[in-house]
Protein backbone atom coordinates (compact mmCIF):
# COMPACT_ATOMS: atom_id res chain seq x y z
CA UNK A 1 0.00 0.00 0.00
CA UNK A 2 0.88 3.25 -0.65
CA UNK A 3 0.91 6.95 1.48
CA UNK A 4 -1.58 7.88 2.16
CA UNK A 5 -3.38 4.70 3.01
CA UNK A 6 -5.60 3.57 0.00
CA UNK A 7 -3.14 4.82 -2.61
CA UNK A 8 -1.98 2.22 -5.42
CA UNK A 9 1.76 1.35 -4.64
CA UNK A 10 4.12 2.63 -7.32
CA UNK A 11 4.98 6.30 -8.61
CA UNK A 12 3.01 8.48 -8.47
CA UNK A 13 2.94 12.11 -9.99
CA UNK A 14 3.92 15.13 -7.55
CA UNK A 15 1.78 17.75 -6.64
CA UNK A 16 1.96 21.31 -6.53
CA UNK A 17 1.60 21.12 -2.90
CA UNK A 18 4.43 18.45 -2.74
CA UNK A 19 6.92 20.27 -4.50
CA UNK A 20 6.30 23.72 -2.68
CA UNK A 21 6.73 21.32 1.09
CA UNK A 22 10.00 19.68 -0.92
CA UNK A 23 11.46 23.32 -1.59
CA UNK A 24 10.45 24.44 2.20
CA UNK A 25 12.48 21.86 2.99
CA UNK A 26 15.47 22.35 1.45
CA UNK A 27 15.33 25.99 2.64
CA UNK A 28 14.99 24.86 6.23
CA UNK A 29 17.49 22.17 6.01
CA UNK A 30 19.49 24.03 4.55
CA UNK A 31 19.19 26.77 7.43
CA UNK A 32 19.70 24.17 9.92
CA UNK A 33 23.08 22.94 7.96
CA UNK A 34 24.40 26.36 8.18
CA UNK A 35 23.29 27.46 11.91
CA UNK A 36 25.54 24.47 12.76
CA UNK A 37 28.63 26.12 11.21
CA UNK A 38 28.01 29.37 12.29
CA UNK A 39 27.73 28.07 15.70
CA UNK A 40 31.00 25.80 15.42
CA UNK A 41 32.91 28.81 14.44
CA UNK A 42 31.19 30.65 17.41
CA UNK A 43 32.45 28.08 20.02
CA UNK A 44 35.59 27.30 18.46
CA UNK A 45 36.38 31.26 18.71
CA UNK A 46 34.90 30.94 22.63
CA UNK A 47 37.47 27.86 22.98
CA UNK A 48 34.71 25.55 23.19
CA UNK A 49 36.20 22.70 21.19
CA UNK A 50 33.29 19.83 22.05
CA UNK A 51 30.68 22.10 21.44
CA UNK A 52 32.81 23.29 18.11
CA UNK A 53 33.12 19.52 17.20
CA UNK A 54 29.78 18.51 17.89
CA UNK A 55 28.08 21.24 15.68
CA UNK A 56 30.18 21.10 12.81
CA UNK A 57 29.71 17.32 13.20
CA UNK A 58 26.11 17.54 13.24
CA UNK A 59 26.07 20.20 9.81
CA UNK A 60 27.63 17.27 7.68
CA UNK A 61 25.92 14.72 9.30
CA UNK A 62 22.18 16.45 8.81
CA UNK A 63 23.49 17.93 5.08
CA UNK A 64 24.36 14.26 4.17
CA UNK A 65 21.00 12.97 5.19
CA UNK A 66 19.11 15.91 3.97
CA UNK A 67 20.86 14.56 0.47
CA UNK A 68 20.41 10.97 1.01
CA UNK A 69 16.32 11.09 1.55
CA UNK A 70 16.24 13.53 -1.22
CA UNK A 71 18.17 11.28 -3.61
CA UNK A 72 17.01 8.35 -2.11
CA UNK A 73 13.66 7.74 -4.11
CA UNK A 74 12.41 6.51 -0.76
CA UNK A 75 14.87 3.69 0.02
CA UNK A 76 14.47 2.37 3.50
CA UNK A 77 18.10 3.13 4.01
CA UNK A 78 17.53 6.55 2.81
CA UNK A 79 14.59 7.17 5.55
CA UNK A 80 16.62 5.34 8.14
CA UNK A 81 19.69 7.63 7.79
CA UNK A 82 17.45 10.92 7.37
CA UNK A 83 15.99 9.91 10.86
CA UNK A 84 19.11 8.88 12.62
CA UNK A 85 20.22 12.48 11.11
CA UNK A 86 17.29 14.42 12.27
CA UNK A 87 17.44 13.11 15.79
CA UNK A 88 21.30 14.17 16.23
CA UNK A 89 20.20 17.80 14.92
CA UNK A 90 17.47 17.63 17.82
CA UNK A 91 20.00 16.75 20.34
CA UNK A 92 22.27 19.41 19.17
CA UNK A 93 19.74 21.75 19.32
CA UNK A 94 19.01 20.64 23.07
CA UNK A 95 22.79 20.60 23.66
CA UNK A 96 23.06 24.41 22.12
CA UNK A 97 20.02 25.30 24.17
CA UNK A 98 21.39 23.77 27.40
CA UNK A 99 24.94 25.12 27.18
CA UNK A 100 23.74 28.85 26.57
CA UNK A 101 21.01 28.52 29.41
CA UNK A 102 24.00 27.34 31.74
CA UNK A 103 25.78 29.82 30.53
CA UNK A 104 23.06 32.28 31.57
CA UNK A 105 23.29 31.03 34.89
CA UNK A 106 26.84 31.48 35.74
CA UNK A 107 25.72 35.59 34.41
CA UNK A 108 23.89 35.55 37.80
Amino acid sequence: MGFPAGTPEGVAEVTTHGIVHFGAAGVGFTAITAACFVLARRFSADGERVMSRFSRVTGVAFFGGFLCVASGGGSVVANLLFTVAVVLVFTWIAAVARHHYRALGALA
